[in-house]
């Protein structure tokens, strides 16, 4: 008898013939939701059946017990099956099925690189295969059902997907001493709307009434009658403050509720948001019996006590209801990793939710929105974009002729007793962030938004400087945990009506519930300003409020590239044009951006990538292509890989004797205590065999710093590098400079 692993602890064999079988059955399963079981089926009894070989089965007896590999080839078999089935697309699938996807041409280099050993393994497997397999005569009529090259790229992903995920469970079944894996029931979603609508309502009377409310009843029953409609790609257009986080939900459930979908994801470009929104969500979705709702991302403590089901729903995100970033969705979405794909196979037949779509990195909008159109018209996936500010995707190739339900078609027929926003445009003569802020301070409570953390900070120390009431700065040098206590206090003097002045970067402008009289914004692109504007007055209750103040600070900084994004703001808005959010007046803005950037332009990353789809290269797609230097043949080009996070960081934890430049905390700021990192968990970081469970719990004290910032002398120099090397990619550092109470990490 051939075996697919060694012994479980307890001496539980695992022969090939019931893993081949299992693993089929369950990538048949799961590959239901895009209707590919029988080619799922046929990769799971092709994928190990190499392992059949006598010489295998030899050198698993004599490794059993250790920690040494096989070492033998157990890929190529399925591979050449596959191809006499006419399915040598299948090859890149099972070849990739332990590292991951790579291209048919590596495939056939890895083929023709065989050793002795593992050809003679290859020859003997051969003739023993339909022994485990089985006759396979009913896959002879099998192809593959997509026409489209890039459909069929994506189609594999799945197929990937589905395969490893299989065989993991299988494989860990096995280890555990299961009689096999067993995956997560589907969900009840008329059940857990019902759940949803009671807890709504009952967290909206505990609520203080708000002007605003007819309009967010009439988004949510819109939201709810559309849900009825055909899967496809839905869009949800309402103004900021109006209740998209409950209105996207209820669509979601209710659409999974009668299209019989498998799951609702949620992902947001920025993590504090999905934080919030998880939050929120597990507050009317979960209860003390039942688990539903899977938050996961890099600030997420899966090492904790307590937290199995979330470790395990992770890995697969085998849960009703996931919330997850954008970087993590779509870099699954593009990613050649079985721990990245892996849960892929989850999107199939279920309801994605992108919330705040604006902020989908521009460079990757070809690809991205491709990848979702696939999803809408061949894996049975419903697609929701929600925002205050829809960039015109339809004007872009991927989304042209592709039907679109809009939740929200025109205005809301509710009253609407309240005096809208208004702009003033400080553009000339121009003013200096110090006069921003004397302006700002005389309303008593104010939000400046700038484009940069120094602006802000200046800004912020004006006010400090002139011993102005209740001042505040919101920036990532801020600590996370820092932030947010920062944050909630805001919040708490605004509902006080006491003095509030807050100086923030854009990280307040999407996802944050808090409502100022009166924004002051520094010019910037449409969607920001729109952004900023929904602080502004946000529930209608101050007198004399809903003022934007629209400034071109002569002394302020801009971010590389903003500058087109400013010139093409004030072509079309400002003094004498529209008003940002007046009717229609966005669609020639974003037109004109996407002829100015000519996203998919040759040499361009989007181009790149989606050649590279073409040819099924998924390590080109998500390591860059090869470039052209003949000394380094193995080169890749980093810059047009799919990669969400262009900006890369390191991890600065700060330590309590940083904060305040004291050597001991807390120190205390607004009433805020300010606590940095415990020293034990500090060291236990540093310390190769618990950083991993450490850094987990470190997440409240770390800020993450652009490489650039870091490499500066004076910055460098403070940080105590103690994984890594000094201020390169993926390092962690404990800084060694001091904390400011008011504007966070001192790297000035």
């Amino acid at each position: 008898m051939a075996f697919a692993h060694s012994k479980s602890k307890r001496g539980k064999v695992h022969p090939l013939a019931v893993h081949l079988c299992e693993v089929g059955e369950l990538a048949a399963w799961f590959a239901v939701e895009f209707n590919c079981s029988d080619l799922a089926r046929l990769i799971g009894l092709l994928h190990d059946c190499g392992k059949c070989a006598v010489v295998w089965q030899e050198k698993l007896e004599a490794v059993s017990g250790t920690k040494e590999r096989v070492g033998i080839d157990h890929k190529t078999l399925g591979c050449e099956v596959a191809e006499q089935l006419g399915l040598g697309d299948l090859s890149v699938v099972l070849h990739g099925h332990h590292g991951g996807l790579t291209s048919p041409r590596s495939v056939k280099r890895s083929r023709e690189s065989l050793g002795r050993i593992d050809l003679e393994a290859l020859a003997d497997a051969r003739g023993r295969y339909t022994e485990v397999t089985g006759d396979l005569q009913w896959a002879e009529q099998l192809r593959l059902p997509w026409e489209h090259p890039h459909v069929t790229e994506m189609g594999l992903r799945l197929l990937f997907s589905a395969l490893v995920d299989a065989d993991f469970l299988d494989t860990a079944a096995h280890f555990a001493d299961q009689e096999q894996a067993t995956p997560a029931a589907p969900a009840d979603f008329d059940h857990l709307l019902r759940r949803f609508e009671k807890a709504r309502e009952a967290t909206l009377a505990d609520r203080e009434p708000s002007p605003r409310d007819p309009e967010r009843q009439a988004i949510y029953e819109a939201c709810i009658e559309a849900a009825v409609s055909a899967p496809g790609i839905y869009r949800l257009s309402v103004g900021t403050g109006l209740g998209k986080t409950f209105s996207g939900m209820g669509f979601a459930l209710s659409h999974a509720a009668v299209h019989g979908k498998r799951r609702v994801v949620v992902a947001v470009p920025w993590k504090t948001v999905t934080e919030q929104n998880a939050e929120e969500y597990r507050h009317l979705l979960d209860t003390a019996e039942e688990r539903v709702v899977l938050e996961h991302h890099s600030g997420v403590d899966m090492e904790g006590a307590g937290r199995r089901w979330e470790r395990e729903a992770a890995e697969n995100w085998d849960a009703p209801v996931v919330i997850t970033t954008t970087v993590r969705l779509f870099e699954s979405m593009f990613g050649r990793t079985a721990s990245a794909t892996r849960r892929l196979h989850r999107l199939a037949n279920s309801v994605i939710i992108l919330d705040e779509v604006q902020g989908l990195p521009y460079r990757l909008l070809v690809p991205i929105l491709d990848g979702l159109r696939s999803f809408v018209e061949h894996f049975n996936a419903t697609v929701l974009l929600c925002s205050a500010t829809q960039p015109a995707f339809w004007s872009l190739q991927p989304f042209q002729g592709l039907p679109v339900t809009d939740i929200v078609p025109k205005p809301l027929a509710v009253p609407v007793a309240t005096t809208p926003i208004r702009y003033e445009w400080w553009l000339d003569p121009r003013p200096r962030l110090s006069q921003v802020a004397a302006r700002a301070a005389e309303h008593g409570s104010a939000l400046v938004v700038t484009n940069t953390i120094a602006d802000a900070a200046t800004v912020a120390k004006a006010w400090e400087t002139a011993g102005r009431e209740g001042v505040f700065h919101l920036s990532t040098l801020l600590m996370p945990g820092h932030r947010l206590a920062v944050m909630e206090l805001i919040r708490q003097r605004l509902d006080a009506k006491l003095p509030t002045l807050v100086a923030s970067t854009p990280l307040i402008e999407a996802g944050v519930n808090l409502d100022f009289p009166v924004v002051f914004r520094a010019i910037t692109s449409i969607d920001s300003i729109l952004q900023a504007a929904g602080r502004a007055d946000r529930e209608r209750r101050w007198a004399g409020g809903g003022l934007v103040v629209v400034f071109n600070p002569l002394d302020g900084g801009k971010p590389a590239g903003l500058d087109k994004l400013i010139g093409l703001t004030l072509d079309h808005f400002g003094p004498g044009l529209a008003d940002p959010d007046a009717a229609g007046a966005q669609a020639d803005y974003w037109n004109e951006l996407w002829d100015e950037l000519n996203l998919d332009a040759p040499g361009s990353a989007a181009a790149a990538i989606q050649q590279a789809r073409l040819e099924l290269d998924y390590e080109a797609v998500a390591l860059g292509p090869l470039t052209k230097d003949r000394d380094k043949p193995s080169l890749r080009d980093r810059g047009r890989a799919f990669k969400m996070i262009d900006d890369e960081t390191i991890a600065v934890i700060v330590s309590a004797s940083a904060c305040s430049g004291l050597h001991v905390g807390p120190s205390v700021h607004h009433g805020v205590p300010l606590q940095g990192a415990p020293d034990a968990l500090v060291k236990r970081a540093a310390d190769p065999g618990r950083s991993r469970a450490a850094m987990r719990g470190l997440q409240p004290y770390i800020v993450n710093l652009s490489l650039h910032r870091a490499q500066k002398d004076t910055v460098k120099s403070r940080l105590k590098t103690i994984i890594g090397e000094p201020a390169r990619p993926g390092s962690v550092a404990v800084w060694q400079g001091t904390y400011n109470p008011l504007t966070g990490l001192e790297i000035e």
